[in-house]
């Protein structure tokens, strides 16, 4: 054989080394994130938001999709986010066209499968494999946003991600503008992961560049890129922070800037706990599997350096060449950007408190997840260093493994969660449809919430209720108000009933979308009561601060059965 020929099939036999080495961590993050949050998926459903878009487009006809993202790219909608409601709208018709909610959770798990595999391969080029690997596992197992199997968070929120991963490797790449298009993609999306790629000279700088020059350089192009997307927000009449007035607009990111990352770090302490406090032979039995997995991946890092990037070969030969010192000095560098990207994922969370660590609020946290990433990964490597003698090493990666998994087992405890929810859900729409045969034009359902169980990480039953109805039931097209359902808030009685005597429901009565917020006729509301934590209906008037209040009660119903809705399969408890 030639040596161009020699030479050519080592390239090929190093080529298909390569894809069977990342084909092999693909399916190992794959099946630890399958295990972690999506266990249950099949007792798991809709929730919140999901209702809003994703059940939408899953019922949607191609034309309709094709329309809608049209009008959305046309006007900068979507709360100024046209991509994020784009991608969700796309990937739900998609999951509809699959089968449906099954396998929209299939789609989900791509989704976070493919940010956590870009994530540890990030990783790859900045550390050794070990450290690379917790880096890896601490962004596919983060605790502090709780929401990564939430269908508009996993088709929706996550793709912010998925743009600043690429363009973190672009930029290490030195292919510039394609990162800056890349990064345009996050702030058109989620916007809060947009500020983390500032520190992205960190993680590429090498000695004999000009720091801050090229600091200046790289802020100022992502600034205008902000002006630019601002101002067609301001163009287009959408500013979420229009409510924020001085000083609150400056104070208000300051705040969260500082709150933000301890509460990030603390996680990763409080969640194990958690777990522990959710200890049972089901969760023994996932800890065990997932420790199993972590391990034999921590394991697997041993031979993986033969294969490591050529910016970390260089890296590594420029520590033994230059000595310990840089070494050091390159963690720190790397240390200092994890520290500064968790920083900067906080500056645009103005609408939500960062200290939320339960339930849908948590997605104030979703753009800290890389500095986290890369703070664990130098956690790692300076503990790899530690011990020279096996022993310490195995006793090192035992250790690693077994925290991991407990951060694993926090998944299972949020699933639980979600699948409560549901099962919450399945039980109340099952009981409105029994207690309401009686529907007409322009009624609201009003629900009592003394009786309602509110799951710690997803609401069940709560402030997307009035979108809900219309999707259960196929309403006659000549209607012009569907009835809706609300559910009442802490306090309504003192606010329901106005002068005139109709019923208010706006924020100081219902949990509700604001552009739902009406007053309709006494002679127009049913009444439920949750008390013994199933629904049934009142029939005699609503008593109100002492005062008689005349509501629809029971009557023989106007209309034939109607026709079940594209959610009905999925809400209705066939225990019932």
């Amino acid at each position: 054989m030639s040596p161009d020929g020699a030479l050519a099939q080592t390239h090929v036999k190093a080529g298909r080394r390569a894809i069977v080495g990342w084909a092999g961590w693909v399916a190992f993050f794959g099946i630890l994130l399958a295990l972690s949050r999506y266990l249950h998926s099949s007792q798991m459903g809709f929730y919140e938001d999901d209702y809003t878009l994703v059940t939408q487009a899953m019922g949607s006809t191609w034309p309709q999709v094709r329309e809608f993202i049209a009008s959305l790219l046309s006007s900068f909608g979507g709360q100024g986010r046209p991509l994020q409601h784009s991608l969700l709208y796309l990937i739900s018709w998609f999951a509809g066209r699959l089968g449906g909610l099954p396998q929209a959770y299939w789609l989900g798990w791509g989704v976070l499968t493919l940010n956590a595999v870009l994530a540890w391969g990030l990783m790859r080029r900045l550390f050794p494999p070990f450290a690379a690997l917790a880096g890896g596992l601490a962004f596919a197992l983060f605790g502090a946003d709780t929401t990564q199997a939430f269908l508009y968070h996993s088709f929706g929120l996550q793709q912010s991600l998925t743009y600043l991963l690429v363009a973190l490797h672009l930029y290490l790449s030195d292919r510039r503008a394609l990162a800056y298009v890349l990064i345009l993609g996050s702030l058109l999306s989620y916007e809060t992961a947009y500020p983390v790629f500032l520190a992205a000279p960190l993680l590429g700088w090498q000695r004999g560049r000009t720091l801050a020059r090229e600091f200046a350089r790289h802020a100022s192009v992502l600034a205008f890129l902000f002006l630019v997307v601002l101002a067609l927000r301001l163009a287009t009449g959408e500013m979420r922070v229009a409510g924020l007035g001085f000083p609150e607009i400056i104070t208000v990111p300051l705040l969260h800037m500082l709150q933000g990352p301890l509460v990030t770090l603390g996680t990763f302490a409080y969640r194990p706990l958690q777990v522990l406090q959710a200890l049972d032979v089901e969760m023994l039995v996932f800890l065990l599997a997932a420790f199993a997995v972590i391990l034999a991946g921590l394991w697997m890092t041993k031979g993986a350096g033969r294969a490591a990037p050529a910016e970390l070969v260089a890296a590594l030969r420029a520590r033994s060449a230059e000595g310990v010192g840089e070494g050091n000095r390159r963690l720190l560098r790397l240390l200092a950007a994890g520290l500064l990207m968790l920083i900067l994922a906080y500056p645009l969370t103005f609408t939500i408190r960062a200290f939320a660590i339960s339930g849908r609020d948590t997605r104030v946290h979703l753009a800290a997840v890389m500095g986290a990433a890369l703070v664990w990964a130098c956690l790692a490597d300076v503990l790899s260093g530690l011990g020279s003698s096996p022993r310490k090493k195995r006793l090192a990666t035992i250790t690693l493994a077994a925290f991991f998994a407990l951060m694993a087992g926090f998944g299972l405890v949020v699933q639980r969660s979600y699948v409560r929810a549901w099962e919450l859900q399945r039980e109340f729409w099952s009981d409105v449809v029994r207690l309401c045969p009686d529907l007409e034009d322009g009624l609201a359902i009003l629900v009592e919430p003394g009786g309602l169980e509110d799951p710690r990480f997803i609401y069940a039953n709560h402030w997307n209720l009035p979108r809900v109805l219309a999707q259960v039931l196929t309403f006659p097209q000549e209607w012009e108000e569907p009835p809706r359902v609300y559910r009442l808030m802490a306090g309504w009685e003192s606010n329901l009933v106005t002068e005139a005597g109709r019923l208010r429901l706006d924020s100081s009565t219902v949990l509700a979308p604001p552009s739902l917020y009406t007053e309709v006729p006494s002679s127009r509301a049913i009444v439920l009561h949750s008390d013994t934590g199933r629904l049934s209906r009142l029939e005699s008037a609503l008593v109100v601060g002492g005062q008689s209040v005349g509501i629809r009660g029971l009557r023989e119903a106007s209309w034939p059965e109607f026709e079940p809705g594209p959610l009905y399969g999925y809400l209705m408890d066939d225990s019932d």
